[in-house]
């Protein structure tokens, strides 16, 4: 422990693995996380996996405090999850939007919000939720898309909204 220690989440996915393999070779240690270990085993050794979703609050938090128990307090949090439901606004259906929230946003909120602490307590950090050009340019027959990636920008777009800076209001 002591180290410089990231978090990769949605990690069994082509950006998430690109993103798990760049932080090891730049000296991190690197939890990369996934929902089930299947998808976490084409990772190179030395990268540490953990089986989670990222989407459900309680196992955002125990995850990340497990991890910041067992490697130090994370220094970097990637969070590359994201779900894709094309439909447009007239067929998007109430499972649609759920969907749509729960993985493009809610997971970024549990996220942020567990790791935070961490990040204060070490004296900063940084938090990168992966967004998608719908976000600003809405694509036509992607309604819910559209949205779960336009409100997770709005969170990350306020520097107090995720300062890691200890001085910070809080």
């Amino acid at each position: 422990m002591g180290g410089r220690v990231a978090v990769v989440v949605g990690a069994g996915g082509e950006l998430g693995f690109a993103t798990s393999v760049v932080l090891a070779d730049a000296g991190f240690s690197v939890t990369a996380v996934d929902r089930t270990a299947k998808a976490l085993e084409a990772l190179p050794d030395g990268i540490r996996r953990e089986v989670g979703d990222g989407t459900d609050r309680a196992v955002a938090k125990d995850l990340v405090d497990r991890i910041a128990t067992e490697s130090g307090p994370p220094e970097v949090l990637v969070n590359t999850l994201g779900a894709f439901r094309p439909g447009d606004a007239l067929s998007a259906t109430p499972e649609d939007l759920h969907l749509m929230l729960d993985v493009n946003l809610a997971a970024a909120l549990w996220l942020g919000q567990a790791v935070t602490p961490y990040m204060r307590e070490r004296g900063g950090g940084a938090i990168v939720h992966v967004s998608a050009r719908p976000a600003s340019e809405p694509t036509a027959g992607t309604a819910a898309y559209n949205l779960g990636k336009a409100a997770l920008n709005h969170p990350s777009s306020a520097s107090s909204t995720w300062s890691c800076d200890p001085t910070a209001s809080r």
